[in-house]
């Protein structure tokens, strides 16, 4: 009887271990706690856990929390004709905690992350990548549903299209130093996304970035921005406040398109382009102002920067009179065609503008 029962006993612990390891490998998400980022407290190694570790940024608040890992075994790699390393897929790796050295298992450096490398990976939590690696390709973890958190190395100069296309659990990330320019849709869908820290040296906001990011509610733009591209924060419903940077010369078409919870704009001196829709759908806006150096503003058929804007929102300029790179119609906005018409014209009214107005406090 007593042989039954320990062969019960074993049979149900061997049953349960992989379960209990497999919950031990996710990383609780503190509820309650505004988490910073990781960092390495002792250096994984693939034969030793390292230990990282992360705290509250909220005011007063002290807690910490801590995880062991070691450096992720059995990835898969590939060569490219230069004979440089990039990993190709998640391999025989079973962790939820991605930690990427510089070196693989065989000491060789690890030059990059291949294309869809982690593709729609529904186990992953967080990644970490030490320093070293220098190019994340395409789509490398576009679709992965759990991503929470991604630390990117300094060595970091190059991300491609869609890196981190439609990560909905996406938190935080930071942009390397390096990185100058923010390829198209890298944050695209990513709707839980709360903050991201841009760096000096960032010249470019492509297509899509940042649409669709729902819970970004700030952003602050490095002197170095010259262009804020098509759709880059279109549907970033949350966004209360843009601190433009003096240093920006265009925004693109639709690219704050659909911001509601944006009240005031003060768009800075030396800007040379507004495009059409830029801050269409925006209907919480209230104020705008609008510099006499800004060079043009498109509103093509109608369709100006604040078109479907509150009738409510008003222009503010220093200007005296509308410089001749406006559009005619740049304070456009569209109420409804009316019934019985077939000009969509008809339906255009028109926003309060005041010349020679002095720029609003920040």
């Amino acid at each position: 009887m007593k042989k039954i029962r320990l062969i019960a006993l074993l049979l149900c612990t061997a049953l349960l271990c992989p379960l209990l390891c497999s919950c031990r490998k996710d990383v609780k998400e503190p509820k309650g706690h505004n988490m910073g980022a990781w960092e390495v407290q002792k250096e994984p190694t693939y034969k030793k856990k390292g230990t990282l570790i992360r705290s509250c940024t909220d005011e007063g608040c002290t807690y910490t929390q801590k995880h062991k890992v070691k450096a992720a075994k059995g990835l898969e790699y590939i060569e490219n004709e230069d004979g440089q390393l990039y990993i190709s897929g998640r391999g025989s790796f079973k962790g939820s905690f991605l930690y990427i050295p510089a070196e693989n298992e065989q000491g060789k450096p690890i030059f990059g992350i291949a294309q869809q490398a982690f593709l729609e990976d529904s186990k992953l939590q967080y990644v970490y990548i030490a320093e070293g690696l220098s190019h994340i390709e395409g789509y490398a973890f576009t679709g992965c549903p759990k991503l929470l958190g991604v630390h990117l190395p300094e060595s970091c100069i190059e991300m491609n299209v869609g890196v981190f296309l439609s990560c909905p659990a996406l938190k935080r990330a930071n942009i390397p130093s390096k990185i100058t320019r923010l390829s198209d849709q890298l944050f695209d869908g990513c709707n839980a996304l709360e903050e991201v820290t841009l760096s000096e040296g960032v010249t470019d906001i492509g297509f899509s970035v940042f649409n669709l990011c729902t819970s970004l509610k700030t952003i602050t733009f490095p002197s170095t921005l010259a262009t804020i591209g098509t759709d880059a924060f279109c549907g970033c419903t949350a966004l209360t406040e843009i601190v433009f940077s003096t240093g920006l010369k265009e925004i693109g078409r639709n690219a704050f398109l659909n911001c509601d919870a944006l009240k005031t704009v003060i768009l800075p001196e030396n800007l040379q382009a507004l495009s059409e829709c830029a801050f269409a759908y925006c209907d919480s806006l209230r104020t705008v102002y609008i510099p006499e150096s800004v060079g043009s503003i498109g509103a093509s058929n109608g369709f100006s920067p604040f078109v479907y804007c509150n009738k409510e929102l008003t222009l503010l300029t220093n200007a005296e009179n509308r410089p001749a790179g406006w559009a005619e119609d740049f304070n456009c906005y569209y109420l409804s065609t009316p019934e019985n018409s077939t000009d969509p014209q008809d339906g255009y009214s028109y926003l309060k503008v005041v010349y020679g107005a002095q720029k609003p406090e920040n």
